[in-house]
């Protein structure tokens, strides 16, 4: 389960090509249980974990844009 934003944008690349971006900005991540008699692989189990990323993100950097596949 996530709670938080998503946002959709655009921009021209080098060569001029329009790109699209969808940015996921979750608030809350929550792994939740599986359903009774679900099947194997069918959900995860719930470790109550407090993950926190709060460190700044610079949406701006290319630096590793070379590595990309596609």
């Amino acid at each position: 389960y996530i709670e938080g934003k998503i946002r959709s944008r655009s921009y021209d690349d080098q060569n001029g090509v329009k790109r699209y971006i969808t940015e996921i900005y979750a608030d809350n991540v929550e792994m939740l249980n599986r359903r009774a008699g679900a099947g194997e692989g069918a959900g995860f189990q719930n470790d109550k974990h407090d993950t926190s990323y709060n460190d700044p993100v610079d949406l701006n950097d290319n630096s590793e844009a070379d590595d990309l596949p596609f």
